[in-house]
């Protein structure tokens, strides 16, 4: 890769990033969330997203436990469908194939997870069917899934490490920013409170936010105030959807 190009890949990541994190501290604004599925759209369309995210490479051998094919299907708080973005990070080894099945069961793990004014669903597609010693229980807390992308919505899997005990949502419990990417932490439901009426749901800071507890339904977690130049953290509280 020339530095040139290294340079203006580095520079749009800059500027992609700036852009995201505007529209992420306006997630109730509904135009601004069209506008961003609206920019998803234009750089799939320019193949500019895959230079940003790397992914020209050829898909490597996955390891022991790791999905060889994902399909996150994302959905509003309304249930009206969003996209789909289905994703190969890995090849099998040996003689396996990855099926493109998803009635199998025994291969497959199909998680829910929700955010605000989000619902994805999670498929995972394994080499071999799966057994409890690969994917255990969640402890209390335990971080279940972590999603990234260069992108406000997670599209790639970073990490799997265990299984909840029930078949409650996932939550989404911290998002964070490193090196142009956003991290996306998810939860066992149990794991996040319902909020009562006067705690906040989250705290935003600059390149975080934490959620402290799950909005009741017909509600979701949004900041009262906007971000300006001066401003270090916004507390938010569930609301309306």
């Amino acid at each position: 890769m020339s530095a040139a190009f290294q340079t203006t890949t580095d520079g749009l990541r800059t500027v992609i990033s700036k852009v995201i994190f505007t529209l992420s501290n306006e997630s109730s604004n509904m135009a601004g969330r069209l506008l961003f599925m609206f920019c998803v759209f234009v750089f799939k369309k320019k193949h500019v997203l895959l230079a940003v995210c790397g992914h020209c490479l050829s898909p490597r051998q996955c390891s022991v436990g790791e999905p060889c094919r994902t399909k996150l299907e994302m959905r509003s708080v309304s249930g009206k469908p969003l996209t789909q973005m289905p994703n190969t990070p890995c090849s099998c080894q040996h003689e396996e194939t990855c099926s493109d099945d998803w009635s199998q069961t025994d291969r497959t793990l199909t998680s829910t997870l929700e955010a605000p004014g989000l619902r994805t669903a999670l498929n995972l597609m394994f080499c071999q069917p799966l057994k409890p010693k690969h994917l255990p229980t969640c402890a209390d807390n335990e971080v279940a899934v972590v999603l990234s992308s260069y992108l406000q919505i997670p599209t790639n899997l970073k990490s799997l490490n265990c299984r909840c005990g029930d078949d409650s949502p996932l939550q989404l419990s911290r998002r964070w920013m490193k090196n142009y990417q956003y991290f996306h932490n998810y939860v066992c439901g149990s794991s996040l409170d319902e909020c009562s009426a006067d705690k906040s749901c989250m705290t935003v800071k600059a390149q975080e936010t934490v959620y402290h507890c799950r909005c009741p339904q017909q509600t979701h977690c949004a900041t009262a105030g906007r971000w300006g130049a001066s401003t270090t953290s916004l507390d938010g509280y569930c609301v309306e959807a």
